[in-house]
């Protein structure tokens, strides 16, 4: 059952639209506060589990991060995280040569591939990728050795 279209959820939904990329709930609050000033973190949280069960929304686990959301799409798709603001964005297009990845006499029924990264907003700013990484995760090695470096999982 669809649940009742309000002023709040109106914005949620418009956001989203807007944005055409996972949010997490935070930054879906300070968006949607724009259109709905008096609109709280709780009813964020409440009208984003709405949508996911209505399957508008679906929920975008990355590792190691905190959930976001994103509009509910049937395709299988990469996500890139910039790791100096933190900001996660659907890559475009089909990851080609998945499929190559399987091994032999193996069935892959989903995937998630998570590419690192700087946007290009920050490497606008001129925001220094070098201090933002983390260690441990493969951004110690040079670009060419890590070129192939895959988070796998199953998808949301």
């Amino acid at each position: 059952m669809m649940a009742h279209q309000t002023a709040q959820r109106a914005a949620i939904r418009r956001v989203f639209e807007e944005a055409k990329r996972p949010l997490g709930p935070q930054e879906v609050l300070i968006a949607a506060q724009t259109l709905v000033p008096k609109l709280g973190l709780t009813t964020v949280y409440r009208t984003l589990k709405s949508l996911v069960r209505d399957g508008w929304l679906m929920i975008v686990d990355l590792p190691g991060e905190p959930s976001r959301y994103e509009c509910a799409t049937t395709d299988q798709h990469a996500w890139f995280e910039c790791r100096v603001c933190k900001r996660v964005f659907q890559a475009p297009g089909e990851c080609q040569g998945v499929s190559t990845l399987i091994p032999k006499g193996f069935e892959l029924t989903s995937y998630k591939l998570v590419l690192y990264g700087a946007c290009a907003e920050c490497r606008e700013t001129g925001t220094s990728l070098g201090e933002s990484v983390p260690s441990g995760e493969g951004f110690d090695k040079p670009s060419s050795e890590r070129s192939g470096d895959l988070e796998a999982g199953t998808s949301a």
